[in-house]
């Protein structure tokens, strides 16, 4: 048999060295790949891979855990950094040279649900730089450095001024305290079906656009409303007129302030002090109406509708309703006792709009006496996890007959909604950070007047 030639100006043994360094090569980029999908489902880049490494160490020292708050769970962080599922793109796009855009600015990335920032590890503990997206800077900057005064200004339940402006801040049930030994039923986030109330609307989708909030927080912080933390709630009232004069026009704000109506409007802060005196309420809070008008109409019925943002046109001769709007400031550990707003102040229909931090809220049914035949229908309370930037309505049975308070402690259980396998957990626990709430109620006739009501044994 004739001996094979070797046709190649390259060597055999060079043959070997390429095959060698091809496997090589190989090898290597396939350990790159697997290592960065690695980090992309762990949502952490190879910095932040040791940063964190630290970070858990720093946090299991203290009795606690660290938390990456990008961390969406594996599949998720996948599907996010490749932009797939039902709100980007399918997965035959991976292996088609296709351009396919981004599912952020590249600015601002999604957090896991509850955790606006990192959690196990405290300010001065970071090793590396930590570029918040501007949105959540703006927000911390407005929640953290301007409202942060002396540990002994603090408004403790203890040492809280007392009002007599149906401000029910208190320690609620229980006390505040840290993650809790166990794991109780975790709030939910969306209305159990279980859980039947004619009037309550709630749609953690449904919800004030960032730049809506940001700008709440920002207007808030510009007119000090909490006077650098020192109080914390606000209470600013419309005064009720005339909807058009003789003439069918709108009187002028001039007209307004020299008609001799019932009460005045102002801001009255926790300490019972009048802050100003408007007709109106602020613009900010105007803008705010109309923002949450266009949002909920798709959401709620027209008549709830019709109840929280009446159409006022060709309704002379009629007198236009006050509203009530209250700011509270909620840090973490603080709460607010289950209550029904007062029934003699304030009429049907109330907006709660969450700002902050999320919380979670109690909603139960107004104790019926023991003769009441309706005792034999009990009904459940739920737990309701408010997220931030979420909207809570409350009409009619839910206004009236259910009571909403907020538990006083330093974090919530919440429902885990990113459970991908059986191992996942079904809670997560979330902390609870500064949170700012406006609610927005219709004030009955001479309620406007602050006092002169005397319902200061009811709940507000």
């Amino acid at each position: 048999m004739p001996a094979l030639q070797w046709h190649s100006r390259l060597p055999p043994t060079g043959y070997v060295l390429i095959y060698i360094l091809a496997l090589a090569l190989g090898f290597a980029v396939s350990v790159m790949l697997f290592w960065h999908l690695y980090l992309v489902s762990s949502a952490e880049s190879t910095v932040e891979n040791y940063d964190f490494a630290r970070y858990r160490e720093v946090a299991k020292s203290r009795g606690t855990e660290f938390v990456n708050s990008y961390d969406l769970g594996r599949m998720r962080n996948l599907m996010l950094f490749f932009n797939l599922g039902p709100s980007g793109y399918p997965l035959y796009t991976l292996l088609l040279p296709l351009r396919c855009a981004p599912p952020s600015d590249g600015v601002s990335w999604t957090r896991r649900p509850g955790y606006p920032k990192h959690y196990g590890i405290g300010e001065g503990d970071e090793m590396t730089d930590v570029e918040d997206d501007e949105a959540s800077a703006r927000t911390l900057d407005f929640l953290i450095t301007s409202l942060k005064v002396p540990f002994s200004m603090l408004m403790s339940r203890e040492s809280a001024p007392e009002s007599d402006n149906d401000s029910l801040f208190g320690d609620g049930e229980g006390t505040a305290s840290e993650q809790p030994p166990g794991m109780p039923t975790p709030a939910r986030r969306r209305i159990p079906p279980n859980i039947k109330v004619e009037g309550l609307y709630f749609d953690p989708d449904v919800c004030l656009p960032e730049s809506v909030a940001l700008d709440l927080l920002e207007n808030i912080k510009e007119k000090d409303y909490f006077r650098g933390g020192t109080v914390n709630q606000l209470m600013l009232f419309e005064r009720s007129y005339e909807l058009a004069n003789s003439n069918g026009v709108e009187p002028s704000s001039a007209e307004l302030a020299q008609t001799s109506l019932r009460g005045e409007s102002g801001a009255v802060a926790s300490s019972g002090e009048t802050a100003s005196s408007s007709t109106t309420l602020p613009p900010f809070l105007i803008d705010l109406l109309s923002v949450l008008s266009d949002i909920l109409r798709p959401h709620i019925p027209e008549s709830t509708h019709d109840l929280l943002f009446p159409n006022t046109a060709g309704q002379s001769g009629r007198r236009k309703p006050a509203r009530q709007a209250i700011l509270n400031l909620y840090r973490p550990g603080e709460g607010i006792t289950p209550h029904v707003d007062l029934l003699k102040r304030f009429g049907d229909g109330i907006i709660i709009v969450s700002l902050g931090s999320g919380t979670v809220m109690q909603l139960a049914p107004v104790a019926a006496p023991p003769s009441s035949p309706s005792q034999s229908q009990e009904k459940e309370s739920v737990d309701l996890w408010l997220e931030p930037r979420s909207i809570l309505v409350l009409e009619k049975e839910a206004r009236y007959e259910w009571t909403h308070g907020i538990p006083a402690r330093k974090g919530d259980w919440v429902e885990n909604d990113m459970i991908l396998s059986d191992d996942d957990d079904k809670a997560i626990w979330v902390e609870r950070d500064v949170r700012v709430s406006i609610t927005l109620r219709w004030l009955l006739p001479g309620a406007e007047i602050v006092g002169g009501v005397n319902e200061d044994s009811e709940m507000s």
